[in-house]
């Protein structure tokens, strides 16, 4: 109960009665807050006498308003805080899910361009052939190779490109056993000679002992085509590719070497990126569509392996791949 006259009025006594005591809050002829215990005492005659002691509560009064004061400067200072943090956190939490949407746009408008060039080709020669309806098919055997070329061109493409959204989605999926390295390798040199032979390129293969890895035959042999095939085609007319095959701390150890014009050193960070290509006229002469390496990278990573590449420019690139043996070594 509060009253600011000084003591206590009637209304304090009268409860003070009933409950046998009572506080009152009331302040000092001074002006400081003051808490004022009552207590009846019975007196002689039936009178009642009340007992009235009181003290100072401007110290505590002065100490919670500092705490509130304190507390609202704390709550304050935490709430700005908690909102940088929130706006940390959530831009760290959503930086990888930014960082996928831009390498889809990217991936999207990249395949858009890559794809559009044949398909342009292929309408142009079908217009032509549409042109000159009376003509024979022999007469127009050059537009007839042309779309025929170009549609192989995009099936490889398309192939490409579902290999590695699959690859992106976890959906392509290996079928591992234990695999002879250098059976596989030798395979690979064999059928991709057919490819090197008009150029007069030689591939020369040397391979230490045999070596087992644990892997997927069909994505190995991919792999290594890809390589062979990046090599036969970035190498000089006349010259050979070094294949070598050895093992290295427990891993087998493919190495292939090629003579040409070699990567500028700005361009070998970006060369398993998708769709890049140093050398976008000759790439395309060639009939690359700068998806290869990315599938290279995935399928040595999706074996536990490492790949790398080191190139002087005009002298040549070397494409190093190791992966882990497996117990059958």
């Amino acid at each position: 109960m509060s009253t600011r006259t000084g003591w206590p009025t009637r209304v304090p006594l009268t409860q003070a009665l009933a409950d046998g005591h009572s506080f009152v809050d009331t302040e000092s002829s001074d002006g400081d807050d003051l808490r004022v215990l009552v207590r009846p005492l019975p007196a002689a005659r039936g009178l009642t006498l009340f007992l009235e002691v009181g003290r100072s509560t401007e110290s505590e009064r002065q100490a919670l308003e500092r705490l509130l004061f304190i507390l609202g400067i704390g709550g304050g200072v935490a709430f700005v805080l908690a909102m940088a943090g929130g706006f940390l956190l959530a831009g760290r939490a959503l930086a990888p899910i930014q960082t996928a949407m831009g390498r889809q746009r990217a991936f999207v408008a990249d395949a858009s361009h890559e794809l559009r060039t044949p398909l342009s080709l292929i309408r142009a020669s079908a217009e032509l052939l549409k042109r000159h309806p009376a003509k024979t098919v022999e007469s127009n055997m050059a537009s007839l190779d042309d779309i025929v070329g170009e549609t192989d061109r995009l099936s490889g493409i398309v192939g490409q490109m579902l290999t590695l959204a699959r690859a992106d989605a976890g959906q392509a999926a290996l079928s591992l056993s234990d695999v002879e390295l250098g059976e596989l390798t030798a395979d690979a040199v064999r059928q991709m000679s057919l490819l090197a032979e008009p150029r007069e390129i030689d591939i020369d293969l040397q391979a230490d002992g045999s070596l087992n890895v644990r892997g997927d035959p069909d994505r190995l042999r991919e792999l290594l085509v890809i390589l062979l095939d990046n090599a036969i085609k970035y190498s000089d007319s006349g010259t050979s590719v070094q294949v070598r095959l050895q093992p290295l701390a427990g891993r087998a150890q493919i190495q292939i070497s090629e003579r040409g014009r070699g990567i500028p050193s700005e361009a070998l960070p970006h060369i398993f990126d998708r769709f890049y290509r140093v050398d976008k006229s000759r790439s395309r002469e060639l009939g690359g569509a700068g998806l290869g390496l990315s599938i290279a990278k995935w399928i040595v990573d999706s074996h536990r392996g490492t790949i790398r590449v080191e190139s002087v420019p005009q002298e040549g690139t070397s494409v190093t791949v190791e992966l882990p043996v497996s117990s059958a070594t």
